[in-house]
C-alpha cells in the first residue's frame, strides 16, 4: 500500500504444504511465514521505518536422521531511521530483534538478542 510519497506499508503472507518425496523433513523451511513492513518520509529529510517478521516451526536434519529437531517460531521486530542532510550525504541507525529473543534459523547457531547497526551514506 502506498498512500503517497510519504507513507508506504507492505504485507507479505506465504503459507506452503511441502509434499516429501524423498526427505523426511522440510528442513530449515517453514510452512508460514508473515512480514510487515512500513516506512514514513518526513519532508524528504527523515526516513522512519519498522519491520515485524514472523517465520513458524522449521525443522532441523541430525547427525542419525531418525529425530529431526523442531525449531520453534519465532517472531523479530526492528525499527530504523534515516536522516538526509543532502542528496549525497545521510546518517542513519537501524536496530534489531527489539524482542530480546534468541530463536534459532539455524540449528545449533543462536541469533544475536538485540543488534544495531549505524552509519553515514556518502554517494559520489
Amino acid at each position: 500500500y502506498r498512500a503517497n510519497e510519504k507513507l508506504r506499508l507492505a504485507l507479505s503472507a506465504i503459507h506452503i504444504i511441502f509434499d516429501m518425496f524423498s526427505e523426511q523433513k522440510p528442513w530449515h523451511l517453514p510452512a508460514t511465514k508473515v512480514s510487515l513492513s512500513g516506512s514514513y518520509n518526513l519532508a524528504d529529510k527523515i526516513l522512519v521505518s519498522a519491520d515485524l517478521f514472523f517465520n513458524g516451526n522449521t525443522y532441523a536434519r541430525t547427525m542419525d536422521d531418525l529425530n529431526p529437531v523442531k525449531l520453534d517460531s519465532w517472531v523479530d521486530a526492528s525499527l530504523g531511521a534515516e536522516y538526509r542532510y543532502s542528496k549525497i550525504l545521510s546518517v542513519f541507525v537501524k536496530l534489531n530483534n527489539l524482542g530480546f529473543s534468541r530463536y534459532y534459523i539455524w540449528n545449533g547457531y543462536p541469533t544475536e538478542r538485540f543488534n544495531g547497526l549505524a552509519g553515514i551514506s556518502y554517494a559520489f
